[in-house]
């Protein structure tokens, strides 16, 4: 009980001491398109060390990043590409293409993962998890929840990287 307590403080100590995990979820705008968006505040950093940041993120996290990358700008502060993730759907994991955009200006980065459609067959999101009344169906709920849960993992690795002091030079 004692190892329980102490475990927990230290959680809770560690926790308010690190980056905010983001939670983030799919929303169904209203032209009907299945879309995760956030909006993220970074205090005191410029669009150059976002960007910077952004890319060196891309090229770690997507194995092949030349292939998943379709557009950068750094001038417009913005990386833009398609990846495939695989997400749990029912008893397996279904492949789905996902695009991404990383938008940046001063002190402010915008993620979108969008354009969500089944690797396998093509189907759109919007025709796969989402019904005639416009909400998502419930028997999608798993994947929904497994795409959340991986796009805000995948913006809290982005901004940590984003906040690594770049400007060491004791190496």
């Amino acid at each position: 009980m004692k190892t329980l307590l102490t475990s927990i403080l230290l959680l809770i100590v560690t926790c308010s001491y690190s980056q905010e995990i983001p939670t983030g979820k799919l929303e169904i705008t209203d032209e009907g398109n299945v879309v995760f968006q956030e909006v993220v505040e970074l205090p005191g950093k410029s669009k150059d060390e976002i960007y910077a940041g952004a890319r060196v993120w891309m090229s770690e996290h997507f194995v092949k990043s030349k292939e998943v990358i379709d557009y950068e700008s750094k001038e417009d502060g913005i990386i833009s590409g398609r990846f495939v993730g695989s997400y749990y759907r029912a008893l397996v994991h279904v492949d789905f293409y996902v695009h991404i955009k990383l938008e940046m200006k001063d002190e402010k980065l915008r993620f979108t993962l969008f354009d969500i459609s089944n690797y396998a067959y093509g189907t759109p999101a919007e025709k796969e998890f989402v019904n005639k009344k416009g909400e998502f169906r419930g028997q999608y709920s798993a994947t929904i929840n497994d795409i959340n849960s991986n796009a805000n993992g995948m913006l809290y690795k982005l901004l940590k990287q984003i906040n690594k002091n770049t400007s060491d030079e004791n190496w």
